[in-house]
């Protein structure tokens, strides 16, 4: 069996493009930047159950990350927006924020600390949209900022 055929795989190779896709739009964007939000990881039984989309536009101050975005399209009810931190992207990790969320749009304004702030720089932070449906993450985006 290839790689890509393989569950865990072809989520790999998902992944990676995703953020070689953020990484590339992270670099265009000047003082803050943007992310896309996108259809969580599922089990290969459910992947046809594709949910909505999102935007989020990211700023980095100091040490306070400020995040905007909308979305759409979830799978069911919103449950929860956090953002979480990863060691690298496509790692998941612990909820280090609650973001703020209703009527298709999220905002946040977190103070991160130095081993957050190296997760940043590192692409391993990232926002997650969980629903009724999805509670493992409707929508995921994980925050590359631009490279130096």
């Amino acid at each position: 069996m290839s790689r890509l055929n393989h569950p865990a795989g072809f989520l790999a190779a998902l992944l990676a493009a995703a953020c070689m896709s953020g990484a590339v739009q992270a670099q265009q964007a000047g003082a803050g930047f943007d992310f896309r939000l996108a259809p969580g990881p599922r089990l290969v039984g459910t992947r046809a159950d594709s949910s909505g989309s999102g935007q989020v536009h990211a700023l980095l101050q100091g040490n306070v990350l400020t995040l905007q975005g909308t979305y759409q399209g979830l799978l069911g009810k919103l449950t929860e927006v956090h953002l979480a931190m990863g060691s690298l992207p496509v790692v998941r990790g612990p909820v280090i924020a609650s973001l703020v969320a209703g009527d298709g749009a999220i905002s946040a304004r977190v103070t991160l600390n130095a081993r957050q702030l190296t997760a940043f720089r590192k692409g391993g932070l990232y926002v997650e949209i969980d629903s009724a449906e999805a509670p493992d993450g409707d929508l995921w985006g994980w925050v590359l900022p631009p490279s130096d």
